[in-house]
C-alpha cells in the first residue's frame, strides 16, 4: 500500500491462492480484492483467475487438456460512487493475454482452453486458443502498461478479440529453456467499433537462463 503524491491512490490488495502440482491433474486459482480510496473516492476492486488441467500420462504424447480463465473488474462509470478498475500488480508481465501482451489486466475477462503434447521430456509443444471480453461497458481496454489502448465505449460489444496460438518449448538444460510462440490476434466487434481494428501477427523467440 503506498501513497504519492496529494492525488495518488492508496490501494491495498488482498488475495488467496489455492494449487496442486503433479499427478494426472493440476490446478491454481486465486481470488484478489483491492480496496482503498482514490481523491476522496473508494476503490472497489476484484480479480479472479484459474488454470487447471488433466494429463493423460499413459498416453502416447502425455497430452494435457487444459483450460484458464481470468476475470478483472473494469469501473462502472460516472455514475457510480466507487472505482471499480483493477490495478495490475505487476502490469507488463504478459500473463492476462499471453506472450504478445497486447492487452492489459484491467477490465478484462479471458477464457482459453488449451491441448499440450510432450515429444520428450524436455520438448512440448501447446496449442491454445484465447477469447477477451470487457468485463464491464463503462471502462476501456487497456495496454500491459494500464493506459487505455481505446477510449471507453458503452455502446459498442463486449468481445474484444480471439488469439490462438503455438507455443514450441524446449528445456535444454537445467538452466536453459528456449521457446518459440507464434499468435494471430483477431479483433473482435469492440475494435471494429473503434478503428483501426487490424488483426496482428505475433512471432517470438528467446533464451531464458536460470541461475
Amino acid at each position: 500500500m503506498t501513497k504519492i503524491g496529494r492525488c495518488s491512490p492508496i490501494r491495498g490488495t488482498f488475495g488467496a491462492k489455492v494449487w496442486k502440482r503433479g499427478g494426472s491433474w493440476d490446478y491454481d486459482d486465486e481470488g484478489l480484492v483491492q480496496t482503498g480510496s482514490f481523491s476522496g473516492v473508494p476503490i472497489r476492486a476484484w480479480a479472479l483467475a484459474s488454470d487447471g488441467g488433466h494429463t493423460f500420462n499413459h498416453a502416447l504424447l502425455h497430452p494435457r487438456l487444459g483450460i484458464r480463465a481470468d476475470a478483472t473488474s473494469g469501473d462502472k462509470g460516472a455514475g457510480h460512487r466507487a472505482l471499480g478498475s483493477f490495478d495490475p500488480l505487476f502490469s507488463a508481465v504478459p500473463v492476462w493475454s499471453g506472450p504478445s501482451a497486447l492487452l492489459g489486466g484491467i477490465n478484462l475477462i479471458d477464457v482459453t482452453p488449451s491441448i499440450r503434447v510432450k515429444f520428450a521430456p524436455s520438448l512440448s509443444f501447446t496449442v491454445e486458443s484465447s477469447t477477451f471480453w470487457r468485463e464491464s461497458r463503462y471502462d476501456a481496454v487497456y495496454t500491459a502498461f494500464n493506459t487505455p489502448l481505446r477510449p471507453v465505449n458503452p455502446d459498442a460489444s463486449r468481445y474484444v478479440a480471439t488469439a490462438p496460438s503455438a507455443t514450441l518449448a524446449w528445456q535444454a538444460t537445467r538452466h536453459t529453456f528456449y521457446p518459440i510462440i507464434y499468435t494471430h490476434f483477431f479483433t473482435g466487434e469492440f475494435f471494429q467499433a473503434s478503428p483501426p481494428n487490424k488483426n496482428v501477427n505475433y512471432l517470438a523467440g528467446w533464451v531464458s537462463y536460470r541461475f
